[in-house]
């Protein structure tokens, strides 16, 4: 099954979540707030590129902050 992003239009967390092509347009709930006010959003492509492990998760955890709001409980 695809893997599609979504975000929650209540509490503004960015999820990903795996859809069926036959139920694309049916509502996903929100893990977090468990809102059906959800849509899908255009991901962005990942880039596979070693790096060292140190630069890897400083990334990782900017892009994690960069897609909540500042009161998520994840970050």
């Amino acid at each position: 099954m695809p893997r599609y992003d979504f975000e929650c239009s209540d509490c503004d967390v960015v999820f990903e979540e795996k859809v069926s092509l036959a139920d694309l347009e049916k509502a996903v709930e929100c893990p977090l707030c468990e809102s059906l006010n959800t849509k899908r959003t255009i991901g962005m492509p990942m880039i596979f590129k070693k790096q060292n492990s140190q630069s890897s998760n400083v990334a990782s955890q900017n892009t994690t902050r960069g897609r909540h709001r500042s009161s998520c409980p994840c970050c």
